[in-house]
């Protein structure tokens, strides 16, 4: 049995997502395509690693789904030069294994089912699990859609993703806001959202900042 590469097997891969998503499109109500749904948040689910894009296209493909669905991936297009001296724009996935997918909570189930591209959703860690033992699943405001795509937009060279959270007693600078180019001690971490800093720049200050906000400095 051969090997099936990367390219070959996203192929494959999208025609069987294919297969499964035209009897969905014709077996649900027309109605559901005007359907509102909430636009101030995206989940963010698993997706099979060199499939992000692949993922992305059929999930924004115009009448795969009777209702609305919205995927972002997080990638960078780069000037690749080939070996022929020609160049093309290529997308660099910078978060792999990830997609961002806006759609109203109702249908959320009924997109991961029609792609197999889709593993689950991810949940989310800062939040305490209901009297059910249900664990929410993890939301990112529009907002920081928005600023992740200005961020790949107006970059000025590559753009490098870190998932690894910062750690108490970790030098760190401010990246935004009025405190910007401030530089400070972790002292706690509260789940994935925030970490209390001690500014030493301006003596014994200390009070929380979004994590987003602060970047680890080299050692």
């Amino acid at each position: 049995m051969g090997v099936m590469t990367d390219s070959v097997e996203a192929q494959s891969n999208s025609e069987t997502c294919d297969n499964m998503l035209r009897p969905c499109a014709g077996g649900m109500s027309e109605n559901l395509k005007n359907e509102p749904f909430d636009p101030s948040s995206w989940y963010i689910a698993q997706v099979k690693r060199h499939n992000e894009l692949v993922c992305r296209k059929i999930l924004n493909s115009p009448d795969r789904f009777p209702y609305k669905v919205e995927a972002y991936v997080a990638a960078q297009q780069e000037l690749v030069y080939r070996a022929n001296r020609t160049r093309h724009i290529k997308e660099r996935v910078v978060i792999a294994g990830k997609i961002f997918i806006r759609v109203d909570q109702s249908h959320r189930q009924d997109v991961l089912k029609q792609c197999l591209l889709l593993s689950r959703y991810v949940k989310d860690p800062s939040s305490s699990p209901t009297a059910s033992g249900f664990t929410p699943f993890a939301r990112v405001p529009d907002w920081e859609i928005q600023r992740l795509r200005d961020i790949f937009t107006l970059a000025d060279g590559p753009v490098e993703y870190n998932d690894t959270l910062p750690r108490p007693n970790d030098k760190i600078q401010v990246l935004t806001g009025p405190l910007h180019g401030l530089r400070g001690t972790v002292t706690t971490i509260s789940g994935r959202k925030f970490a209390t800093v001690l500014l030493d720049t301006l003596g014994t200050f200390s009070f929380r900042l979004p994590i987003a906000d602060i970047a680890k400095l080299p050692e």
